[in-house]
C-alpha cells in the first residue's frame, strides 16, 4: 500500500491554533491505523521519506509513542506486533514506492515535492 500524505500546515494552524497537532505526526497516527487494518495479522514494514535530521527524529519519537500508547483505534500491543519495522529513507535512495507517493500526492508535482508533504510506503 502506498500512501502520500498531503498537508497544508498554514490552513491546519489557522483552523486549530494552539491545539494543532503537527500534521506529519497526525498523519503518521492515521496511517498506522490504516496500515494495521489493511494488513491484518500479517503486519509489515512502514517506510517514510526522510526530511531533515530534526524532523526525522521527531517522526521516530512519534512512532515510538504510538508503540507505547497506541492510537485512538489501535492498541499499543497491536502496533508493536503488526509493524515489524519503521524506517526513514532519504529521497536519494530512490525507492520506487516513495517516488510513486510523490507523483500521486498532488497535481503540481514536482514543483512542490519535498516541501510540504510526507510520503509513507506502507
Amino acid at each position: 500500500m502506498i500512501s502520500p500524505v498531503p498537508n497544508k500546515k498554514e490552513d491546519h494552524l489557522q483552523r486549530y491554533g494552539l491545539n494543532a497537532i503537527d500534521p506529519y505526526l497526525l498523519s503518521l497516527s492515521v496511517l498506522v491505523e490504516r496500515f494495521i487494518f489493511e494488513c491484518g495479522s500479517a503486519g509489515g514494514t512502514i517506510v517514510a521519506e526522510g526530511r531533515s535530521p530534526t524532523l526525522n527524529n521527531a517522526l521516530e519519537l512519534a512512532f515510538l509513542d504510538l508503540k507505547i500508547r497506541g492510537t485512538a483505534s489501535v492498541s499499543a500491543t497491536k502496533v508493536q506486533r503488526r509493524i515489524h519495522n519503521f524506517a526513514i529513507r532519504e529521497k536519494k535512495d530512490n525507492i520506487a514506492g516513495l517516488q510513486i507517493a510523490d507523483v500521486s500526492r498532488n497535481s503540481d508535482w514536482p514543483s512542490r515535492a519535498g516541501k510540504d508533504h510526507l510520503s509513507l510506503l506502507l
